[in-house]
């Protein structure tokens, strides 16, 4: 089996390469965060969004989205991942998949395709990127809600392109009890995660090949070589898992959650990794406020964090067995 993306695949990933690095670059992630009690994407962007059918790439025509599959939204969330696109892109995405087709959800449905409603989604105690009168997700042990957050209180975010609130008042507008959102949420995330560690890793080996230390470009030295080559096998094998989840996923496959779960759990672990090892190659210049590199490690730690771990050891211990055809 082929997992490689094909030509059109890689044509949606080029488009929101194209509009990432125009509109929302790392210096525009930067001036976002200066407004914490504002949404981290302001509104013209997130609208350019809407008309470039991201929040609907997971829904069908008749229902008004794109209708794409898994294997091609993968390819556009993995350039949010590169370019550290703050906002709640996968929230607002996956809602709207969940409420394509229900009666009752058609009117939130058609808020989120247009930009109008913004969907977050729980972690833990808080909820990441939803404002009053905003949309999460909550994804439990008994499937996935559609929550609409009446009251909150904004709290500190370790990663300054994520608000965070801690919710006071809140009510459940949609449930779903069956996989769909963990499934996409895993695998969504885990290519955003790709996203990461590619930056980073071009990061540190354009750093290796520039900066000198001792006569020699520090490349040359084995600490800095072998965390360089650790990132791009982590790409690499984690991008083949993500996208060996999407096929499963996009074909109904019975352990399409288990991959995505894989999925997800290997990319947080090696986007956690990629980006450590990134500050220590950039040395005491990567631990400062003015370096690009700790936003990387935030934005890491943030998405993997989505999921409640329980809920990810449960996927991959769930199956009594596995098919690998």
């Amino acid at each position: 089996m082929n997992t490689a993306p094909d030509k059109p695949q890689r044509e949606i990933a080029r488009t929101a390469s194209r509009f990432l690095s125009k509109r929302i670059d790392i210096t525009r992630v930067r001036e976002l965060a200066e407004h914490p009690d504002e949404p981290a994407v302001d509104g013209a962007s997130w609208s350019d969004m809407a008309d470039l059918g991201w929040f609907g790439a997971g829904v069908a025509e008749s229902h008004g989205g794109v209708g794409l599959g898994v294997p091609e939204q993968i390819m556009f969330f993995r350039e949010i991942g590169r370019y550290l696109t703050p906002g709640p892109v996968l929230g607002s995405c996956v809602a709207a998949s969940l409420l394509a087709g229900t009666g009752a959800g058609e009117p939130l449905l058609a808020g989120l395709l247009d930009g109008d409603l913004r969907c977050g989604i729980r972690a833990g105690q808080f909820v990441l990127d939803a404002h009053q009168g905003d949309l999460y997700l909550d994804i439990t042990s008994d499937g996935t809600s559609v929550c609409r957050l009446d009251a909150g209180e904004s709290v500190p975010s370790l990663d300054p392109g994520v608000r965070v609130m801690r919710p006071i008042a809140t009510r459940t507008v949609y449930s779903d009890a069956s996989s769909h959102g963990f499934d996409r949420v895993s695998v969504l995330a885990g290519a955003t995660l790709v996203g990461l560690i590619e930056a980073v890793r071009d990061l540190s080996t354009e750093y290796a090949k520039t900066r000198v230390a001792f006569g020699k470009p520090i490349g040359t030295f084995q600490a800095v070589k072998h965390r360089c080559a650790e990132m791009e096998l982590a790409a690499y094998a984690t991008f083949s898992q993500v996208c060996l989840a999407a096929l499963y996923l996009e074909h109904g496959h019975p352990s399409g959650g288990f991959q995505a779960a894989c999925a997800y759990r290997l990319a947080g672990n090696r986007a956690r990794l990629a980006t450590e090892d990134t500050i220590q190659n950039f040395g005491g210049i990567g631990f400062t406020a003015a370096h690009d590199a700790h936003l990387y490690l935030k934005r890491a730690l943030v998405l993997s964090r989505l999921i409640d771990p329980a809920l990810v050891r449960g996927a991959l211990l769930m199956p009594p067995r596995h098919e690998f055809d």
